[in-house]
């Protein structure tokens, strides 16, 4: 249920955000009871080069669709912001 190859993991509050290496996805996971994680929401967008996490936004770096913003205030529903 997992990403296999992770290229990128970010954490910000209990949220844990991986961004595969080898496929087209980024899951954002509550871990707030590290027992058992479980899978909040994934996004389905070209490979993640580089990403960082600022206040309640993801800037990400993205092979062939360029620049973009997420909101993630509600870490169970991103919205593209740019």
């Amino acid at each position: 249920p997992y990403i296999k190859y992770n290229s990128r993991i970010l954490l910000k509050d209990n949220y844990v955000y991986c961004m595969s290496g080898g496929s087209r996805l980024i899951e954002v996971m509550d871990v707030s009871d590290p027992t058992a994680p479980h899978i909040l929401h994934s996004l389905d967008i070209e490979y993640i080069n580089n990403a960082i996490i600022q206040d309640h936004y993801i800037f990400a770096a993205c092979n062939g669709e360029g620049f973009k913003i997420f909101d993630i205030a509600d870490p169970g529903s991103w919205v593209e912001v740019y």
